[in-house]
């Protein structure tokens, strides 16, 4: 066996312990490089913003479309009483993608509107007896529009309704994310490419609305946060659960959770703080990031950061508060 090693040039370390170590190391470099631009001041926050902020739109790879990029189908609209139930569809022209979509219109609009993100998709908008669920009642009773939206696998992309434990796989026995998610967005990603239609859909409809607000108190909650980073100069509010998510905790390519990036920006917290001084409503932590709340400070208006329960009622009255 011939080799280009001897005792002068010995063979460099190797092996899955020693490449754990070395991503590790690259993973702590890049960390306190980031650490170090969120300096307290607005400037610091724009230098967060710009180098953090353009890695998300990197990870997540895609930004809010034009409106002349999105066409919207209507299927069916039903007289309620105090509300019109409006169905459809949203199609995104170039992506060629189609969106399943629910307006709940109440007759006296508060000229307000809130995109509710559901693991059920836009069943979470009705409990199992038919009736509106108690969250969405209240909105509903108080003026808001409200928008339920069947996700990527989520509702009518379903046979069963049933959420997805793994996403799909190609015909390939190597499991490697380099051979598909270097070429294709996983699931998470395409389901935040799912919420900035709507985003835009509501942002440029007709109706102009005063505000648009993301509500997300499930699973689901990351990819409302996720969204609202990237659309963090539309979306007045966000309310969100995190149940302490974050995605290097994620260690199956097939998660429905699986971002490839996701970790790199400072986590979950790096999207929540991007979006500051935005009013926010986070819910499933212990304590606010720091890093997330660094950006508020530096804003200026950590204010507008608030922890809160993972209660609808709750989470709710914070909004209707705004």
């Amino acid at each position: 066996v011939h080799t280009v090693w001897n005792d002068e040039h010995p063979e460099p370390e190797s092996g899955d312990a020693f490449e754990k170590k070395l991503v590790k190391q690259w993973h702590d470099d890049a960390q306190q490089q980031l650490d170090q631009l969120l300096y307290s001041s607005k400037r610091g926050l724009e230098s967060y913003k710009s180098v953090v902020g353009g890695g998300i739109d990197i990870v997540i790879g895609a930004r809010l479309p034009r409106n002349t990029e999105i066409d919207y189908e209507q299927v069916h609209k039903v007289d309620k009483g105090h509300f019109l139930e409006i169905g459809g569809f949203l199609n995104h022209i170039k992506n060629k993608t189609s969106i399943p979509i629910l307006f709940l219109y109440p007759k006296e609009w508060n000229q307000k509107t809130v995109i509710w993100i559901s693991k059920s998709g836009k069943a979470g908008l009705y409990a199992q007896d038919g009736n509106l669920t108690a969250g969405i009642k209240t909105l509903i009773d108080q003026g808001y529009t409200v928008m339920g939206v069947d996700l990527l696998m989520q509702g009518e992309f379903l046979v069963d309704g049933n959420p997805i434990p793994k996403t799909r796989r190609v015909a390939n026995p190597r499991q490697a994310a380099g051979y598909t998610f270097g070429y294709n967005s996983t699931l998470f990603a395409r389901r935040v490419h799912d919420v900035l239609t709507v985003i835009s859909f509501v942002k440029h409809h007709e109706t102009n609305p005063e505000s648009i607000s993301l509500v997300s108190l499930d699973a689901t909650g990351p990819i409302a946060i996720a969204a609202r980073a990237q659309a963090r100069s539309i979306v007045d509010h966000l309310v969100a659960t995190t149940n302490g998510f974050r995605f290097h905790q994620v260690d199956d390519l097939h998660s429905p959770e699986f971002l490839p990036g996701g970790a790199k920006y400072h986590d979950l917290p790096g999207m929540l703080a991007v979006a500051a001084p935005s009013a926010t409503y986070v819910a499933g932590e212990k304590e606010l990031p720091k890093v997330t709340l660094r950006a508020y400070a530096a804003s200026r208006q950590a204010d507008q950061l608030q922890l809160g329960e993972n209660d609808t009622a709750a989470a709710l009255e914070w909004l209707m508060a705004q």
